[in-house]
C-alpha cells in the first residue's frame, strides 16, 4: 500500500487490524507525513502486539501478531519496490 498523506493510512490500519501483513511504501509522502505514519504505526504494534520492520527506505513490512507470511513472495515484491 502507498498512501500519500497521513490522512491515508487507515485502511492499512484496518489491513493490520483484520490480521493481514502489509507491505507499506511511505515514498509518496511528504517527510513530517511520514514521520506520522511511522509513529501511529509504531503504537499501533505496540498496543496490539505485532511488529512494524523497515525493508528499505521509506518501505516498512507492518505484521500483526500470528500473521503468517510467504517469505518467497515478500521478498519478490520488495525487489519489485526496491
Amino acid at each position: 500500500m502507498a498512501p500519500t498523506s497521513y490522512a491515508e493510512v487507515r485502511p492499512v490500519a484496518d489491513r493490520y487490524k483484520a490480521g493481514l501483513p502489509t507491505i507499506l511504501s511511505l515514498r509518496a509522502m511528504s517527510v513530517d507525513d511520514a514521520q506520522h505514519s511511522i509513529d501511529f504505526f509504531t503504537g499501533m504494534q505496540y498496543a496490539l502486539d505485532g511488529s512494524v520492520k523497515k525493508k528499505a527506505t521509506g518501505i516498512f513490512l507492518i505484521t500483526p501478531a500470528g500473521a503468517t507470511l510467504d517469505q518467497n513472495s515478500l521478498e519478490q515484491t520488495l525487489a519489485e519496490l526496491r
